[in-house]
């Protein structure tokens, strides 16, 4: 089309004039073409329509089988993954350790996002609380193939309190004996004697917050790679608050039950 066809193409309104393509990203992104019209104006893109097409079901299916020989042969049972923590669900627990594994199987590489980080102070307590996006993206290509994300707070128990013994309580921290008798007990084992440990509130939680940024990050990282192809088949994540989840044994999905009959 030369340029007096273009001007009268853009005289009559007409959107079929030659569609001109530039190129925009960062260095961190692919580079993406985006259509254009000579106007400047963005074309219209068609989108396909969202399907399941077979190969994409066996795609899952094929590396749900090759996940499930990994977790036979090289995963590492209380390193790589955990049994039995989620009642009632018979998939095992994706630990951190066996993520790293499945992710270089993938050969993809995790890259995080602190969404948000909020710090409180209440009275005589903090908290602190982190909430962390990882994408993962395919290695040589920097194309992000999943997201996912996670928390962490000062807040959760084992952040939250410390067992303490009587001296260090009083000596440190100024309790009294009085204070002492309201406080949770336990009786541990140290050097062959017995000794009551206290339960209290973390007095030293600010120094926590590149704990809770980390267990964050990681459960962010975990639940990325459940949303590669055919993980979430084989895995599963322990989320506490999904007590419903705890108590009873889900149904097959109906893409389980759909894939097992392609697979038939």
């Amino acid at each position: 089309m030369n340029r007096k066809e273009k001007q009268q193409a853009l005289a009559s309104g007409s959107q079929a004039a030659e569609v001109e393509w530039r190129e925009v990203g960062t260095e961190s992104e692919v580079p993406v073409p985006v259509p254009q019209t000579v106007s400047g104006a963005p074309a219209k893109l068609e989108l396909p329509p969202l399907l399941i097409s077979k190969d994409s079901v066996e795609t899952v299916l094929r590396n749900a089988e090759m996940l499930t020989d990994l977790l036979r042969t090289k995963l590492v049972p209380g390193v790589d993954y955990a049994k039995d923590l989620v009642p009632g669900q018979n998939k095992p627990v994706l630990l951190d350790p066996g993520a790293q594994i499945i992710m270089a199987a993938f050969s993809v590489y995790p890259d995080h996002e602190i969404m948000e980080r909020s710090f409180e102070r209440e009275r005589d307590r903090e908290i602190v609380r982190y909430v962390v996006k990882c994408r993962l993206r395919l290695r040589g290509y920097n194309v992000i193939v999943a997201e996912g994300v996670g928390s962490a707070s000062s807040e959760e128990v084992k952040y939250k309190y410390r067992w303490l013994d009587k001296n260090t309580l009083i000596e440190d921290y100024g309790y009294t004996e009085e204070e002492l008798e309201d406080l949770k007990k336990k009786i541990v084992r140290r050097g062959g004697e017995e000794v009551i440990l206290y339960r209290v509130r973390n007095p030293e939680l600010l120094d926590l917050d590149n704990t809770i940024l980390k267990m964050a990050a990681k459960r962010a990282e975990i639940d990325a790679v459940l949303q590669l192809p055919g993980v979430s088949r084989v895995f599963t994540q322990d989320i506490g608050e999904r007590k419903a989840e705890r108590e009873r044994k889900s149904p097959p999905s109906a893409f389980e039950a759909a894939a097992k009959s392609i697979k038939e």
